[in-house]
């Protein structure tokens, strides 16, 4: 770390000119000019600075970004013991700036921090980038003197030397600038002057001990590879990538922040870098119901861990009632069904950070705007200090903000932020040291927030075959029942779900098969209401029984909460958008329309073995019948008189 230090003054003594320390011309009497005419400097480059620190026997490298009508600033620079790239990136408009370090966290500055990698680039007021000009301390007014030419690393270059005092540390030293020559030299076909090399050497106090008298000798050279006058046009360098957390500063979190519905679907492509740098992707399609703690994912591939012969390569759907600790495994193409109790022990591995989506992010602090896959983006990201974990949610805007543009006070609009939907997720956990990491990068893809069909939770085919269940029906009244119908089908059956089983005290997976029909009261004046019938399922899987009530227990328990007497069990239906709606099952409506017992529950009928016998018979003397008459009508049809006649 101390010749990193060293290497930021030193940058502050060539490029960055003040570093909040005064530097002038050694002779301030004369500032005419006299020589050929400066090179036009740029407001936009991009450069490579090779570093040599003579007197330290010291190279650094590092790369700067310069964007004067942007008014943005970044340099990247390596820590040689480590091997790690590091940056700072300012943006002055909005007057932040962050150090990101390799492990994928940062740290937020203002632009007026005092901090010396932050200095550098900061004009007489932590709004504005300097000048270019200021930037390299090069210029008419600066005491330049033309030398003459020069050749540097093989190119013939135009040579200025200028005298610099620094008075707050008794420094003074000569400052040479080695520009390509305007006429002569191309780069990539095109002839242009350019920095090449640049020269300090003098003495002067300690700039970190500017109060000890000690005097000590520099001499540095930096050369500029890779000089590039023009616009920069990738504008996501100026900003924190995504998976990037900034724990460390004073970040801002005076925002308001989004909420995640706890009832969504959406497509998701995850990518989980591995300690031993292998990347491993999959794409899956979540339903997530936070309420009743039920996901499912369904796959293109088995994510059995190295196991396909345990349920094959099909595509499936992994059911997880976290709830009841459950997992269902069903092939979507052959339509069967294996269960597991013990998920954590499972070699099935259907979980994602995409379940643990935080429905409140009041612990998370906002960012900054952020690209991904091309989007300008609004980030959130947290910091877990016990697991050492860091979570970046991005939330995508219906009306993408316009790059380059300050977007933040939008953030203050609640109408705003609640039409923010999720379109990332980046998780970083770092290992013993930074080779033993796990990098989760999450694409949410269609994301739709609200309640979920139901019918995608649907684990029928993995009841016994002698299982039992009741059909049942409900009456369910309120206002506004036919624009719930009309409007609301999904939030409206999944609500009803729910509150099924809550009053059954069984899993929302027991509630199957909901259908409604819309009734007129008699009485004209009386809003309609609405007929619920449901399958009340039994606690019976194949070679498993759900922990909870059996289905005369949880039967009882609808009874027992409706019966006639009772006060009416409301519930409310809201909507994403739009008024809040009040309904209710009414008191002592609950009867049973079919019990049944249940051989089967899949749509195909199925034969027992004494059916399947006599069947069998049947076809047998069908069979015979059809045989024999076949060959009297054969035998009917062949001529058996004598073709000729023959004579003597």
């Amino acid at each position: 770390m101390k010749y990193l230090s060293v290497l930021i003054i030193t940058v502050c003594q060539l490029l960055t000119v003040t570093c909040q320390i005064s530097m002038v011309p050694c002779d301030t009497t004369s500032n005419t000019y006299k020589g050929p005419p400066l090179p036009r400097l740029q407001d936009q480059f991009t450069m490579n600075i090779e570093a040599n620190i003579v007197q330290k026997n010291l190279t650094m490298n590092f790369v700067e970004y310069y964007d004067y009508n942007g008014n943005k600033g970044r340099i990247d620079w390596y820590n040689r013991t480590g091997g790690d790239k590091l940056y700072t990136i300012m943006d002055f408009s909005r007057k932040e700036s962050w150090m990101v370090f390799s492990n994928h966290t940062c740290r937020f500055l203002k632009t007026n921090s005092s901090h010396v990698k932050m200095s550098f680039m900061v004009g007489e007021d932590s709004s504005h980038i300097k000048t270019v000009k200021q930037l390299l301390y090069f210029g008419e007014d600066l005491g330049e003197i033309y030398v003459g030419t020069s050749q540097v690393r093989g190119i013939i270059t135009n040579h200025w030397r200028t005298c610099v005092k620094i008075p707050a540390t008794d420094g003074r030293f000569t400052l040479d600038y080695y520009f390509s020559k305007a006429s002569g030299y191309f780069i990539d076909g095109k002839e242009v002057e350019i920095p090449v090399r640049a020269v300090i050497n003098g003495t002067g106090k300690s700039m970190r001990s500017p109060n000890s008298s000690a005097i000590h000798t520099f001499y540095h050279i930096y050369d500029f590879y890779d000089v590039k006058y023009r616009p920069i046009r990738d504008q996501d360098i100026f900003q924190v990538p995504p998976g990037i957390v900034c724990n460390q500063g004073d970040t801002n979190d005076n925002y308001l922040k989004p909420k995640i519905s706890q009832q969504f679907s959406t497509t998701m492509e995850l990518t989980t870098t591995t300690p031993d740098r292998r990347k491993m992707t999959i794409c899956n399609v979540l339903h997530a119901d936070n309420v009743a703690k039920i996901y499912r994912f369904d796959t293109s591939q088995s994510l059995t861990r190295g196991r396909p012969e345990l349920y094959g390569q099909n595509p499936m759907s992994y059911i997880h009632d976290s709830k009841n600790g459950i997992l269902y495994i069903i092939d979507k193409f052959m339509k069967n069904c294996s269960t597991v109790s013990n998920v954590e022990a499972s070699p099935v591995v259907p979980s994602t950070s995409m379940t643990e989506l935080p429905v409140d992010l009041s612990d998370y602090k906002y960012q900054g705007q952020k690209t991904l896959r091309g989007i300008p983006v609004y980030s959130w990201g947290y910091y877990n200090s016990t697991t050492h974990t860091y979570i970046d949610i991005l939330f995508q805007s219906p009306k993408p903000p316009r790059q380059g543009q300050n977007n933040q006070p939008q953030l203050i609009n609640p109408t705003f932020i609640a039409a923010l939907k999720p379109v990332g997720l980046f998780q970083y956990k770092p290992g013993n040291d930074n080779m033993n990491a796990t990098y989760i990068e999450e694409h949410i893809i269609d994301f739709t927030s609200g309640h979920i069909d139901y019918n995608v939770f649907d684990v029928s085919t993995c009841y016994a075959l002698d299982h039992h269940s009741l059909m049942l029906a409900v009456d369910v009244t309120g206002q506004y029942m036919t624009d719930i119908v009309r409007y609301y089908t999904k939030v409206l059956i999944s609500k009803v779900r729910q509150v099924i089983a809550d009053t059954a005290k069984v899993s929302p997976t027991r509630i199957s098969s909901i259908q409604f029909e819309l009734r007129s009261a008699p009485d004209v004046n009386v809003d309609p209401f609405l007929m619920m019938t449901f399958e009340l399922l039994d606690n019976k899987l194949a070679g498993l029984t759900i922990v909870g009530p059996s289905l005369q227990e949880a039967y009882n328990n609808l009874k027992e909460a409706w019966k006639t007497g009772n006060d009416h069990l409301q519930f409310d239906i809201k909507p994403t958008h739009g008024r809040s709606m009040t309904l209710s099952i009414r008191d002592g409506s609950l009867w049973e329309i079919q019990p049944q017992y249940m051989t089967d529950t899949s749509t195909t009928h199925s034969y027992g073995p004494g059916a399947m016998v006599g069947l069998a018979l049947g076809m047998l003397v069908i069979g015979a019948i059809l045989g024999l008459l076949a060959a009297y009508v054969i035998y009917k049809k062949i001529d058996t008189s004598v073709p000729y006649q023959v004579t003597d």
